[in-house]
């Protein structure tokens, strides 16, 4: 999907630092990166059902191979 982004007066460019700000400081890197994405996991794949554990599985040997 192709969208256009205009910065074409002072409103839009401070909205458009400010996001790009705020998505900096909100990443998390190493070992916390990798309690965000545990626990999202954890929270995430009970509710998928069936199809939850082969997720689960490509996910596990995705992370075997790394």
């Amino acid at each position: 999907m192709d969208h256009e982004l205009w910065l074409d007066d002072s409103e839009s460019i401070f909205i458009y630092m400010h996001v790009w700000r705020t998505l900096r400081e909100s990443a998390v890197y190493g070992m916390d990166a990798h309690g965000v994405i545990s626990r999202a996991r954890q929270a995430y794949l009970p509710h998928l059902g069936r199809r939850g554990l082969d997720v689960r599985r490509e996910m596990d040997a995705a992370l075997d191979t790394k």
